[in-house]
């Protein structure tokens, strides 16, 4: 990039740009960025490959026809796990985009950098108030979309939906369960999500209405937190989401 900077106002007044393919297989590696590089691994990796927990079972986040995965509810727990807490957002039920979930999770020693690899964005959690029917609201929006996406939910939360029902009246409202108790509607709770879900992202724009942000520390370390004092953890065998029309 070619840049004609004016000495007087500083500012940019012509530039040209050209993009370059470089076949890395061609060229030697630069010594000066590879010690560079080498000197932040030897930093980094300790902290990467340390063991915070174990896990019992293989995770896959690969959806039912429900809309569920064993990774997603596990993540889903761990948020609301961090997020539990009145002061760090009180949170009642908690959502993930399964959108933001990247990989599947080995059974063994589980490190900082596996978990990692599966929630890379490192997205704030946020827990706001939601009323029973904002969340049902919310729920109905995981069809109205070109491409449906059903949220991991937190093993607080339990519902049917029924795939035969139109766009916009599939949740069946009698089966809403939060921590075992039907869902009122005109009550509040609060709900956890990352930042991305939270403001609206992937088009669930009633987050948007939440009220009393709550803001605490990244999901990769809300879930590096559940492993870390929740261990060893467990494939969850709870159904919380069911289609009644898939069956």
């Amino acid at each position: 990039m070619d840049l004609k900077l004016d000495k007087t106002t500083k500012d940019v007044v012509d530039f040209k740009a050209e993009n370059i393919w470089v076949d890395n297989r061609k060229y030697s590696k630069d010594p000066k960025i590879t010690e560079l590089l080498s000197s932040y691994e030897k930093i980094a990796t300790p902290l990467a490959n340390r063991i915070v927990g174990k896990l019992e079972s293989n995770l896959t986040n690969e959806i039912s026809q429900s809309g569920e995965s064993a990774l997603g509810k596990v993540i889903a727990d761990a948020h609301l796990y961090a997020t539990t807490a009145k002061e760090n957002g009180g949170a009642q039920i908690a959502f993930v985009n399964n959108g933001g979930i990247r990989a599947p999770m080995d059974a063994g020693d589980m490190t900082y950098n596996a978990i990692y690899t599966v929630q890379p964005f490192s997205n704030i959690m946020v827990t706001k108030t939601l009323t029973g029917e904002q969340i049902k609201r919310l729920l109905e929006q995981q069809w109205d979309r070109t491409r449906p996406q059903v949220l991991a939910v937190s093993h607080t939360l339990q519902y049917s939906w029924d795939s035969t029902k139109p766009v916009g009246d599939r949740v069946i409202v009698s089966s809403i369960k939060i921590n075992g108790k039907p869902i009122d509607l005109k009550a509040k709770y609060r709900v956890a999500a990352n930042e991305y879900l939270a403001t609206g992202g992937s088009n669930f724009s009633v987050f948007k209405e939440g009220t009393d942000p709550i803001y605490n520390v990244p999901d990769v370390y809300a879930v590096v937190k559940y492993f870390t004092e929740k261990s060893p953890i467990h494939y969850p065998k709870q159904d919380r989401i069911i289609d009644l029309g898939g069956k």
